[in-house]
């Protein structure tokens, strides 16, 4: 067992490389840099704020390359998700402090959204490992989604990136803007079902008329839609649900339902199951979204679990909580 001793070598032995996306939804709040300077004060750290994914991407690579103990993110959900396969099976920490618009791990995780706070996590919290899940070796770890809920955060992106009231409307919402732009965009969008085939695996077998299947680390996402009740971030699986098409007027009760905290659990054309991998497949390339971010279009689409993949800094109190299955310990 660790003694006091033991800790305060470790935490003296500590690096942080500490990367501020300006691009999140809060990630430009004036003094953000300046609180994060404060609560790192006397630790070995470099915090940068890169002008572009690419550049930030290099500079986490080249930190775990030089041997940080931590990769600190400040942004949301898609910030984590352009870093998870530089830390992913390494020695390294990942530290978050939440400037998105869902912030869905956060959430998760009991983060804290005011970043002094969030800083202590990081400083003073326990340390976790969390599955990722892959598709086409690409990870994610909160939700992915084709179907609907893909033209739906595509939809919302859109909005983030253009200047005026639409973007402004989005920060104003934050999370809720997924919401928002549900309703608009089952009302108006033209055909809402995929057609696609689902191979392997313990869920349903051979073609689908889908209206959305969601693969999902956690069981919330974008604050109100719980697709798998069930879900865990640290349990070995990765769980599915699966709404089949049947008319435009059932898909938007269903996801409405969805919407309101899970209830659409054991209705008719919901399927939801646990799984460790599944293959899906269609005749045109499927466009699918993992934290909120678009990834390659392909045709076959191999979706794994890759259990305990990431470790993670989270708060302390988190030792009795129903969104993780063990007991966390100091390590």
């Amino acid at each position: 067992m660790p003694t006091d001793g033991d800790r305060d070598w470790a935490r003296m032995s500590e690096r942080y490389c500490i990367v501020l996306n300006p691009k999140a939804r809060n990630g430009n709040r004036g003094d953000l840099q300046a609180i994060v300077t404060q609560a790192f004060a006397g630790k070995d750290v470099t915090i940068t704020v890169p002008e572009s994914l690419a550049a930030a991407r290099e500079t986490i690579r080249a930190a775990v390359a030089a041997g940080v103990s931590h990769v600190v993110l400040a942004g949301g959900d898609g910030t984590v998700n352009g870093a998870l396969d530089l830390v992913a099976d390494t020695h390294v920490r990942l530290g978050l402090i939440p400037c998105g618009t869902a912030n869905d791990l956060a959430q998760q995780l009991g983060i804290p959204t005011d970043p002094l706070a969030a800083c202590q996590v990081i400083l003073r919290g326990e340390r976790r490992h969390l599955d990722l899940i892959a598709v086409n070796d690409r990870f994610y770890v909160t939700g992915g989604a084709l179907g609907t809920a893909t033209g739906i955060a595509a939809g919302v992106n859109r909005w983030k990136a253009r200047p005026g009231w639409r973007k402004s409307f989005v920060r104003m919402l934050g999370s809720y803007a997924y919401l928002a732009y549900s309703g608009l965009y089952l009302m108006t969008t033209r055909r809402l079902w995929l057609k696609v085939r689902i191979d392997g695996g313990k869920g349903p077998q051979g073609e689908a008329k889908t209206l959305v299947l969601l693969v999902n680390n956690q069981d919330i996402i974008g604050k109100t839609f719980k697709a798998a009740p069930y879900a865990r971030s640290d349990d070995g699986h990765l769980d599915v649900c699966l709404i089949e098409w049947q008319s435009r007027w059932r898909g938007i009760y269903l996801v409405g339902l969805l919407a309101m905290g899970g209830r659409h659990v054991e209705k008719h054309g919901v399927r939801i199951w646990r799984d460790q991998a599944l293959t899906i497949s269609a005749d045109e390339p499927i466009a699918f979204m993992g934290d909120g971010e678009p990834f390659a279009e392909a045709k076959s689409l191999a979706i794994r679990v890759q259990p305990q993949a990431l470790q993670m800094m989270v708060p302390p109190d988190l030792r009795r909580t129903r969104h993780l299955t063990a007991p966390l310990h100091w390590q």
